[in-house]
């Protein structure tokens, strides 16, 4: 169980977290400069809040009301920093036995082995890849035998290439690991593939925290929807009993009562030859290709600016249309109040 009650004032805004969780892989969203790495620092004890309380299963780190500050050398918690933090001046055996405990259940060649750094050893930390880096830097976190570990973006400073293959082994590594995983990022992908519970963060303040599949199912704030990557929200308005969605200019055949918006992701739009409830006309302005799919922008007739995602054979079906007839399901609308 983990338990975090963090006030800390910080220059753009105030830092306040509470949160509780027993989520084996419990992953923070949020955007840059959200407080997402000052509230794992707070955890670590590398920064102290201004109040507060920090508790991990029966243990506190920190409590200030009874005067508990445990320094961070005796918190047990195993932070990966984006820079990975590893000691310029050891090579990579040394900067693991220097924090080894026996504890942990490897021996210090079981990690060599286990992280494919055996044959690096040797080698200095500052002549050796990002990606020998950031295993050099697991194998010492999971030599330390903490009793949380905790991921800050660890796949930021990484190519494409090389974050898949390393994302593939920090998900074995996660199976493996019997403790709590605090993880931090701000790509949704990353959290979605790894968490069991999501905490979404922005300017200090925890906007939802939620199951991973009901986050991105049903997330309760347009800004939480948002953090989440959908690209299409609409204000609702009630006229002679009717529903419709403003932005959209899209009449809807549900019961809005109480629901002030809708959001709607892009790749759940349909495309259909006949209006009616649910429905909206627009006209493509552009198309956009990734590598899989195409990103299409049309401008509905009341002048929103609406994003669909479709894949590559759907948008053949539809690439020489000026205009759509585009179709929402009612059961991938999500609603919210404010």
């Amino acid at each position: 169980m983990f338990k975090a009650n963090i006030h800390k004032k910080l220059k753009e805004f105030e830092l306040d977290i509470n949160v509780e969780s027993d989520a084996h892989v419990l992953s923070i969203l949020g955007p840059s400069g959200c407080g997402k790495s000052m509230t794992l620092k707070c955890i670590a004890g590398i920064e102290k809040p201004d109040s507060g309380c920090i508790m991990l299963n029966d243990e506190i780190l920190y409590d200030d009301r009874a005067r508990i500050d445990v320094p961070s050398r005796k918190r047990r918690v195993g932070l990966l920093f984006q820079d990975y933090a590893l000691f310029p001046n050891m090579n990579v055996i040394e900067n693991i036995k220097c924090v080894y405990k026996d504890s942990c259940g490897y021996s210090v060649d079981e990690l060599l082995e286990k992280f494919r750094i055996k044959d690096i050893k040797d080698s200095s930390v500052t002549k050796i890849s990002g990606g020998q880096k950031q295993r050099v830097a697991l194998a010492r976190m999971i030599g330390n035998d903490p009793k949380v570990y905790i991921f800050d973006e660890p796949f930021s400073a990484l190519d494409s290439h090389l974050r898949w293959s390393l994302e593939k082994e920090l998900t074995e590594l996660f199976d493996e690991l019997k403790k709590p995983v605090i993880y931090v990022s701000h790509s949704r992908d990353e959290v979605y593939r790894f968490s069991d519970e999501i905490i979404v963060m922005d300017k200090g303040v925890i906007l939802e925290h939620s199951k991973k599949n009901d986050l991105f199912s049903c997330p309760k704030t347009v800004k939480a929807a948002m953090l989440t990557g959908c690209k299409n929200f609409s204000k609702i308005i009630c006229q002679d009993g009717k529903f419709y969605a403003k932005d959209f200019g899209a009449p809807l055949s549900v019961d809005c009562k109480g629901k002030k918006y809708l959001g709607y992701r892009a790749h759940n739009f349909e495309i259909t030859d006949r209006i009616g409830d649910n429905t909206l006309v627009g006209h493509v302005e552009r198309c956009i290709e990734n590598v899989f799919s195409f990103i299409v922008i049309v401008r509905t007739l009341s002048g929103y600016e609406l994003v669909l995602e479709m894949d590559k054979p759907s948008y053949e079906r539809i690439k020489d249309l000026k205009d759509l007839i585009i179709r929402m399901k009612v059961d991938d609308m999500m609603f919210f109040e404010e």
